[in-house]
């Protein structure tokens, strides 16, 4: 018995040690700057691996426009786009990486507690992304389909305990979300708006544990595509702008 209560305060310990240790940064701290012009990528990323490797912490974006390529979470990480701020695609398709062929501007591959947060805005500017990568493949310098290059705006793979909360998703030149092999998964008062495009708002597979409540879907499709392979999928007053449930399409 005695051990038992030692083992439970000694766990209770930690989980206030870690709580503690997780603090905000401020992205003014790292040079990113809020202009709508200044390319971002290396500073956002260079504040990402810097929140991870002190433990973990929030990346805080306030009011303004943040022009980024493709950034990686990294474990403990979270971005937080406060009401105001919007993170903003990049046109050129050589800013876009990911992983296992899903570019996205926000993706993570084998990270735990990791999360977006916040009431702000991830805006894909789907056609002008769209036009640098068509141009490209017009000019022979990247070889393939457009769709090939078209980036996610989340691509999650192999991660654990991700969670993405209240930000708005918009014009996405692929699909929104992307979860691949991931485990508990949850999202809560998301908005996808996705214009004109005819992108899936979310694709699941492989994952075990994915619960969203309170999410809508603006868009001219179906938004949830799976092919069957996860387990424990949660979909709680989840609505189209027709006011439908959503469902899983296979």
């Amino acid at each position: 018995m005695n051990t038992n209560k030692l083992l439970v305060s000694v766990v209770g310990l930690l989980f206030m040690v870690a709580t503690l240790s997780a603090k905000d940064y401020q992205v003014s701290m790292f040079g990113i700057k809020s202009d709508g012009v200044t390319l971002n990528t290396r500073s956002i990323q260079r504040a990402v691996d810097y929140i991870s490797e002190q433990g973990g912490g929030r990346l805080i974006f306030y009011v303004g426009r943040y022009l980024t390529g493709s950034i990686e979470l990294k474990s403990n990480v979270t971005i937080r786009i406060e009401e105001g701020a919007a993170l903003v695609a990049v046109p050129s398709v050589y800013d876009y990486k990911g992983v296992e062929g899903c570019n996205a501007i926000i993706y993570a591959k084998g990270q735990q507690h990791i999360g977006i947060g916040g009431k702000g805005i991830i805006e894909g500017r789907a056609d002008a992304v769209r036009a640098s990568v068509e141009d490209q493949l017009k000019k022979g310098h990247i070889q393939g389909t457009t769709s090939d290059y078209l980036p996610a705006l989340i691509c999650m793979e192999d991660c654990e305990n991700v969670k993405i909360e209240q930000v708005t998703l918009q014009n996405a030149g692929n699909t929104a979300e992307v979860y691949k092999n991931c485990r508990h998964v949850t999202v809560d008062k998301v908005v996808v708006n996705a214009g004109a495009c005819d992108q899936k708002a979310v694709s699941v597979s492989g994952c075990d544990g994915l619960e969203m409540t309170d999410c809508y879907f603006n868009q001219l499709v179906e938004p949830l595509q799976s092919d069957g392979t996860s387990r424990n999928l949660s979909f709680t007053n989840c609505l189209t702008s027709e006011g439908k449930n959503i469902t899983i399409e296979k």
